[in-house]
């Protein structure tokens, strides 16, 4: 289906790709195979979608997102209730989800991105830009603020803090962060705690520690086994 100008789809299910070029509106849920788009997309319930999702543009929903493949936001995106992703979950401009966000194969976020409840993935969970996290971070490995630690924007930045996690933080390998603020533990099998972080938890960890002179702990490092992680 080819949406070119404005279009209105009611809900049901939709056994092919919607191709949309314009501004389009949904009403009800919607079940389709694949969404690309460049253009406004706006849908007043849930959306499952059995490909992948690619927007350029503005996309909302009120209800929930199920994608089985992978999405690629690189204009603003906000989704009501919760995003499962079956692969990648790829954002370079605003992205918000007003509940927790779970993706197989990781979550690469280089914009702004405000989630309402945990971040999980299987795979590793990459945050430059900035970010708030109302639930925990669960991952493989967890990056936050390291595509631009020697960056000029880095150092000019007016943000200290631009990565706040309300929750905690747990990786099965690696967690390297930098300016950022955990209001809770972190926890990993490697860890590296940048400059401009805070931890007002208590970080666990099992190989290696790595903290930098201007971070913060709030108590001191526990080391464990690797079969406590």
């Amino acid at each position: 289906m080819k949406i070119s100008g404005f279009g209105r789809i009611q809900g049901g299910r939709i056994d092919e790709d919607i191709i949309i070029s314009g501004s389009s509106h949904i009403n009800g849920d919607l079940e389709c195979n694949a969404i690309h788009m460049s253009g406004s997309f706006l849908g007043t319930g849930a959306l499952i979608t059995h490909g992948d999702i690619k927007s350029s543009g503005k996309f909302r929903i009120d209800g929930g997102l199920h994608v089985d493949k992978d999405i690629n936001f690189s204009g603003s995106a906000t989704v009501g209730n919760g995003v499962i992703a079956q692969g990648t979950l790829k954002t370079s401009g605003s992205f918000r989800a007003n509940n927790k966000v779970i993706v197989s194969l990781g979550f690469i976020s280089t914009g702004s991105s405000t989630i309402k409840g945990d971040l999980v993935s299987d795979k590793v969970i990459s945050l430059d830009g900035s970010a708030r996290i109302y639930g925990d971070i669960k991952a493989e490995d967890v990056l936050i603020d390291t595509k631009y630690q020697w960056s000029l924007k880095k150092i000019f930045s007016a943000k200290k803090h631009p990565y706040r996690i309300r929750g905690s933080i747990h990786a099965k390998n690696k967690v390297e962060i930098s300016r950022t603020v955990v209001n809770n533990d972190l926890k990993g099998r490697e860890v590296k705690i940048g400059e401009r972080s805070n931890i007002e938890g208590t970080v666990y960890y099992v190989d290696n520690l790595d903290v930098h002179k201007r971070a913060f702990l709030r108590n001191k490092p526990i080391k464990i086994k690797l079969e406590e992680l």
